[in-house]
């Protein structure tokens, strides 16, 4: 099982200010990681066949991961992407992979912020966002605490939880065309 949540809630509670201040930015991880296989193919395979740990503390109990930061699947397609500066753990890469490692994830994380797979969301309070968490990356813009207070309060689930459920509930009602996987 994978200790990395699948699906991310982003709940807006309060947001009061500048429409262009606070925007919720979303950026499509599987656009960057094929454009990497495309256009920097050494990058995506270092990126791709290097298992990196990811590590945290929620708490008091130790979560560590240790995946490629492109996972694909057994055809190539990409599965799921990690990218996080607060987890991320390099201590253990090998001498001879530390260049090429940081390298290629320079590259990724440039693409990544470069906005061709990116859309901006102004959250009003009430909105909810749901995304997979396993492609998806969020963040948002800048904003002035003193002209715009803005509140969200975020969840994880565990997808492969939903997916057991749903399957589930097709097998239920009957209705096997319920999930398309």
């Amino acid at each position: 099982m994978d200790p990395s949540p699948g699906v991310q809630m982003l709940h807006c509670i309060e947001s009061h200010g500048p429409p262009d201040q606070g925007m919720s930015v979303l950026v499509d991880g599987f656009a960057a990681a094929e454009w990497l296989n495309r256009n920097r193919p050494a990058a995506f395979h270092v990126l791709t066949s290097l298992p990196v740990e990811f590590k945290s503390r929620i708490d008091g109990i130790n979560y560590s991961n240790r995946v490629p930061v492109i996972c694909t699947d057994c055809d190539g397609n990409v599965e799921s992407i990690h990218v996080s500066f607060l987890s991320l753990n390099t201590w253990d890469v090998p001498d001879r992979l530390i260049r090429p490692f940081f390298s290629a994830h320079k590259t990724f994380v440039e693409k990544l912020n470069d906005g061709s797979a990116e859309v901006r969301v102004p959250l009003k309070a009430g909105d909810l966002i749901l995304m997979n968490n396993r492609r998806t990356l969020h963040g948002r813009t800048t904003y002035n605490s003193s002209e715009m207070k803005r509140h969200l309060q975020g969840c994880y689930l565990d997808l492969d939880s939903i997916l057991a459920r749903l399957r589930f509930l097709e097998v239920k009602l009957g209705d096997e065309t319920a999930i398309q996987n």
